[in-house]
């Protein structure tokens, strides 16, 4: 037998070595009803350059503007909780948490979630953060819940300016989770109310991007209202998705509810209610 012989059977037997290294367990997989994941690979590749030990592939916040303590026309409590899925690139052992308001008249209480945590790092009235305590071993998930409640005095100021939103009246209200440092596959907030909302309009949807110190960028959109089956058998729903958060970016939801015990008072300048993440 001569080289070239020898060279064309090398070949082939190197062809027949990768089919079943590389393509046979894909057609495998593919038959066996395997499905590739095409993002976790794309935000694992943004983590690792921002420097991150894990990738956050879904978060999920819910806001119940009616949560019990409520008082119409004195008190009014919302709970906020935060569900995170993780995925971790490094192990981490801790997971750092924060919910802040810059309004003057709300006082936020940490509520317990999914995993053990610290004594809090902030303790101020309107500034709570503190560590989940938590161990994801590297190419694991976990979910994670977190949660506050935020009681205002009411009433509400007539105007005032929340986030990248403004001249909101008594009536109207925001809700703002600004990433710091996280690259969030996909980020969902939905606001439920047992007075009814408003049709929502272009812009009540908003991520600010402001990852480039020179030039901030704007993206306005329109989330989806669901109206409860029954007219008070049920609270309204307000929904906004948005496909891929990354750092110095924040998402913002703006609405309007009819309510009977809001009374206006004086203009104040300071911002209200806000969630502030410390990813």
């Amino acid at each position: 037998m001569g080289p070239d012989c020898i060279h064309v059977l090398y070949r082939n037997y190197i062809r027949h070595i990768l089919f079943f290294v590389v393509l046979y367990p894909t057609a495998a997989k593919n038959k066996a009803g395997f499905v590739a994941d095409n993002s976790l690979p794309t935000l694992t590749v943004a983590a690792r350059q921002a420097n991150r030990d894990y990738v956050i592939e879904t978060a999920t916040m819910f806001v119940n503007l009616d949560a019990q303590g409520s008082q119409p026309g004195k008190i009014r409590a919302v709970d906020v909780r935060i569900v995170y899925t993780v995925f971790a690139l490094n192990e981490v052992k801790e997971f750092d948490e924060g919910y802040h308001s810059m309004q003057a008249n709300v006082n936020i209480h940490r509520i317990r979630g999914s995993d053990p945590e610290t004594a809090l790092a902030e303790s101020a009235p309107a500034h709570k953060s503190w560590l989940v305590n938590t161990s994801i071993s590297p190419g694991s998930r976990r979910t994670i819940v977190t949660g506050a409640r935020y009681v205002y005095t009411l009433p509400l100021p007539s105007t005032r300016s929340v986030h990248d939103y403004h001249n909101l009246g008594p009536l109207d209200d925001a809700w703002c989770y600004p990433n710091e440092s996280d690259i969030i596959g996909e980020f969902t907030l939905i606001i439920q109310s047992r007075y009814p909302i408003r049709p929502p309009q272009d812009g009540d949807m908003l991520m600010m991007d402001r990852s480039d110190p020179k030039q901030e960028s704007r993206r306005p959109e329109t989330p989806s209202l669901h109206a409860p089956d029954v007219r008070g058998a049920g609270p309204y729903v307000l929904v906004a998705k948005w496909g891929k958060v990354l750092p110095r970016q924040s998402v913002q939801v703006r609405f309007s509810r009819d309510e009977a015990d809001i009374t206006p008072v004086q203009s104040s300048p300071e911002t209200p209610p806000t969630v502030h993440n410390k990813h």
